[in-house]
């Protein structure tokens, strides 16, 4: 299993996404596009070898400066890190940016080693040193990297090539440098800088070709670091402009703002693409890269940026979603941000496209935005008749697809929840278009059908809840040492699945009847609506969860019965969909208990964890970071838990949800 390398913080510009681990090690840089290839395999800062500097037992974990997405964090060796990602300051290129560090003063010689990746080719890379400009350069292909130093003196510089007597790894705490000028295949070199009383700025500016990066670089070396912030300022300034949404609390406030700076960070700026999370090593087998669009991650984030006022935003990533809409009117799985289709291990989860239509229901109800609703009347059309002709002949629900967890595949309750929920929201737009044509009446026809079978295959009497999946199978084509529940077995024979053209894996063993509690069967109360708050079989099946997967050690819900998933933690996520659902029936206290403990138990950066231990309470997450939101979306809650895997179901803030958010944060 590789080392798992977990960011706890990240920063960027919409391009340019820039990760750093709780060492305040710089784990990743990915340009020109936020879900690009890590353009950095190694990016360290270190004393020179012979440099006296006070070390501290345990270095500071990042954190962000104020309302920013400026972070600052103190490594092992008492260094103290700056970060800021910004455009190129001049130019208002869209080519060109930077990741700036400052190094706080006094500080003794410094040495930076630096292994390129650039545009992912770790085969292809050639490193050399521009004598002129006193600076490293790399590239491959149309990938450039310049890296130098601001108001700083450069000593020494060597290239080298990795596996070789010239590797440059060698050097970093050796004595003198040997100075080789160019390496190519994969390389690493070495940047020293000299003794200073005084902060030292080092730029890492990413452009198109050799003559952006240096113009780029000479013309910001004099440049004062109030420079660089005031840039990153004037953009969180904007973002928050829009939120207005304020907490009972000024804890619970800055969470919700820094949910909108956090879904700034994990947008691509130019398609609107919000993704799930930085990609970096998570050192779990099974776990994909989250640097894609998930229809249904930026779903619930959606609810969120539409509750605190973020408008445009959420405008821009509904039009990404629009652009990746399929032929046949569902969403695939995942999505690269430049609209291309990403790999996957189940191409359809039809409650993706459920709650796409829910979303923008709620967009366009908050905006009165006729003329986009206009524009994607069609896409509306499609999306709804794909739902409409997605059932089981025999059952008359949603045919088998992924579950809500991407885990198993089978009859879902939150499936069909979302495919009643999207069918009414397509309905209700219809009306907002005064369009009452026969299939606008047929999609309110399905949904009460859906709805009547829904009840009536779904709740259990002997248990007195809603149970939550039917014929269930493992749907991970995948193996895992730490979740053999899921692992995939050799078919005996030809795998059946519901949408051959978009196929999943579906395990031939299947489970007649999942009781296990379930999270996610709340989805008929909220977000869809199917069912009133106060359904006596809603409140039979909340109060069925609460008492079985409450975490009496530490709080905090847990996502369902016997979850491996990390060891089985309670997670914000669902304890905040619990809280929307006290929220929203007027439970003001316990709404406010249920997100307070969500804030007591944040990352130290302020980001909402995708977990939090069982035992000790801490934040952790199980795989790489996230942007969920079920109530906020992966955007948000950057999980990055410092000693911990993490997912980062985003925004988790997203607990928030539409009406219920101006109910009890207020």
């Amino acid at each position: 299993m590789a080392e798992a390398r977990l960011p706890s913080i990240a920063s960027g510009n919409g391009r340019l996404l820039v990760t750093v681990d709780a060492r305040g090690e710089v784990l990743s840089a990915c340009w020109p596009s936020i879900d690009s290839p890590n353009q950095f395999a190694t990016f360290k800062i270190q004393p020179a070898p012979g440099q006296a500097f006070e070390a501290t037992p345990e270095p500071i974990p990042p954190r962000y400066v104020d309302e920013t997405n400026i972070s600052t964090s103190q490594c092992q060796q008492g260094l103290r890190f700056t970060d800021v990602v910004v455009d190129d300051i001049e130019r208002n290129s869209t080519q060109v940016d930077f990741f700036a560090r400052k190094i706080s003063g006094p500080h003794p010689a410094l040495r930076l080693l630096l292994q390129p990746n650039m545009d992912g080719r770790p085969g292809a890379q050639t490193i050399y040193w521009d004598g002129q400009s006193q600076a490293l350069l790399a590239f491959c292909r149309r990938r450039w990297l310049a890296v130098g130093s601001a108001r700083s003196r450069v000593t020494g510089f060597h290239c080298g090539r990795l596996g070789s007597q010239s590797e440059a790894s060698i050097f970093v705490d050796a004595g003198r440098l040997p100075g080789e000028r160019i390496a190519f295949c994969e390389v690493d070199g070495i940047l020293e800088l000299g003794q200073s009383t005084d902060d030292t700025i080092i730029l890492s500016v990413f452009g198109r070709t050799r003559e952006e990066v240096l113009d780029s670089l000479n013309e910001r070396r004099d440049h004062q670091w109030t420079q660089f912030e005031s840039l990153a300022k004037e953009r969180a300034t904007k973002v928050l402009t829009e939120s207005t949404l304020q907490g009972w609390s000024p804890a619970v406030t800055r969470m919700l703002r820094r949910s909108s700076l956090f879904w700034d960070v994990l947008t691509n700026r130019s398609t609107g693409g919000m993704i799930a999370g930085p990609d970096v090593q998570s050192g779990i087998a099974s776990a994909p890269g989250y640097a894609a669009f998930w229809a249904r991650d930026a779903a619930w984030a959606l609810l969120g940026t539409v509750a605190i006022g973020q408008y445009a935003l959420s405008k821009s990533v509904l039009e990404f979603a629009w652009a990746t809409q399929s032929p046949e009117g569902l969403w695939l799985h995942r999505h690269h941000t430049d609209h291309s289709v990403a790999s996957s291990w189940g191409l359809h989860q039809i409650d993706e496209t459920g709650i796409i239509l829910h979303c923008f229901k709620k967009y366009i109800d908050a905006t009165e935005d006729t003329a986009m609703l206009t524009k994607h009347w069609t896409g509306v059309e499609k999306a709804a008749e794909f739902l409409m002709n997605s059932r089981d002949p025999q059952r008359g629900i949603p045919v088998p697809s992924v579950d809500l967890w991407e885990e198993r595949e089978g009859f879902h309750l939150y499936t069909a929840a979302s495919t009643i929920g999207g069918l009414r929201a397509a309905a209700a737009l219809a009306e907002k278009l005064q369009s009452n044509s026969s299939g606008t009446k047929l999609w309110i026809s399905v949904a009460d059908d859906i709805q009547q079978r829904t009840e009536a295959q779904f709740w259990d009497e002997r248990c007195g809840r809603f149970v939550n999946s039917l014929e269930n199978s493992a749907a991970l084509p995948m193996f895992d040492p730490e979740r053999p529940e899921l692992n995939a077995k050799v078919q005996q024979t030809m795998p059946q699945t519901s949408i051959p053209q978009y196929p999943n894996w579906r395990d031939q063993d299947v489970e007649a009847v999942t009781y296990t509690h379930d999270i996610s069967t709340i989805a008929l109360a909220v977000p869809f609506g199917v069912l009133a708050l106060d359904d006596r079989r809603i409140v039979a099946t909340v109060d069925s969860i609460r008492n079985k997967l409450w975490n009496d050690q530490v709080g905090g819900l847990h996502r369902y019965d016997n979850d491996s998933y990390g060891g089985g933690n309670p997670w914000p996520l669902a304890t905040l969909w619990l809280a929307i659902y006290e929220g929203e029936r007027d439970n003001k206290e316990e709404a406010k208990r249920l997100v307070e403990w969500v804030v007591d138990h944040s990352t130290v950066a302020g980001l909402v964890p995708e977990q939090v231990h069982r035992i000790e309470g801490h934040p952790v997450a199980s795989t790489s970071f996230v942007v969920t939101c079920y109530g906020c979306d992966r955007s948000s809650c950057l999980s990055c838990i410092i000693k911990s895997r993490l997912q980062g179901y985003l925004s988790m803030l997203y607990f928030i949800g539409e009406t219920t958010a101006h109910r009890f944060l207020t």
